[in-house]
This record gives structure tokens, C-alpha cells and sequence, in this order.
């Protein structure tokens, strides 16, 4: 294997090992319905340059084809996932750091693109 390769193989297990510990953080394990749509979302989402552009077009539709699911599907167990960790009482808008807290719920493509920049900044 190449030394580049092997780079960027070690920096995709940082990159899973930090998304991992962070949706344990969450109470989100491997068990929870959308733990595997949500960790490789985050995935594509640090790799893009653009990750609110991918996101509104053609994220669900990427994970749905990676995993042989429907678009809808996929939307609906990450917003499971999102609905259950507020429901163990965590504020998503205070843990990704937002100054002024918000009383509503987070939406995926809020919560999937906040994980993709905290990812980004503990990567680093």
C-alpha cells in the first residue's frame, strides 16, 4: 500500500472513531434506527467542499443507494435519531455551541451539517 493510501485510510478511521464517540455522546449507538445513515452522512458531508449544497440535493438520495433503502426511509430514521436524543433531555443547539438556545427541534439538515463541522474541527 502506498503511503498516501495508508494516510488517508488511518485519517477515515479517525475521522469513524471521532463520529462513533461523538453519537455515543449522544445516546445514539448502533442499535438506534438512522446510526448508520447519520455516521456515513457525516462522512460524505467533512469529504465535500460544499456540504450545504450536497445536503439539500442529493445526500438522502447517496446514503439510500449505499444502503438499498428508500429516500424516505433514510429521512425518517435520522429524524428518529434526532427525536431520541432530545427526548434523553440533550439540546442539540446547545452541545453544537449556539450562543442564544432555540426552543424547537433541530432539523436533519441542521443537525447533520453541525455534526459534519464539529467532525471537521476535532479532526483537525
Amino acid at each position: 500500500m502506498t503511503k498516501k493510501l495508508e494516510k488517508m485510510r488511518s485519517t477515515l478511521e479517525k475521522m469513524e472513531k471521532i463520529i462513533s464517540e461523538k453519537m455515543k455522546e449522544l445516546c445514539i449507538t448502533p442499535k438506534t434506527k438512522g446510526y448508520d445513515y447519520i455516521k456515513e452522512s457525516v462522512i460524505i458531508l467533512v469529504r465535500s467542499s460544499n456540504a450545504d449544497d450536497l445536503l439539500v440535493k442529493s445526500l438522502y438520495v447517496e446514503i439510500a443507494k449505499r444502503f438499498d433503502a428508500s429516500y424516505g426511509k433514510v429521512e425518517r430514521a435520522i429524524r428518529y435519531a434526532i427525536e431520541r436524543i432530545s427526548l434523553k433531555g440533550i439540546n442539540l443547539f446547545e452541545y453544537f455551541g449556539y450562543e442564544k438556545l432555540i426552543d424547537r427541534k433541530m432539523t436533519n439538515s441542521e443537525f447533520l451539517s453541525n455534526f459534519a463541522i464539529k467532525i471537521k474541527e476535532e479532526s483537525i
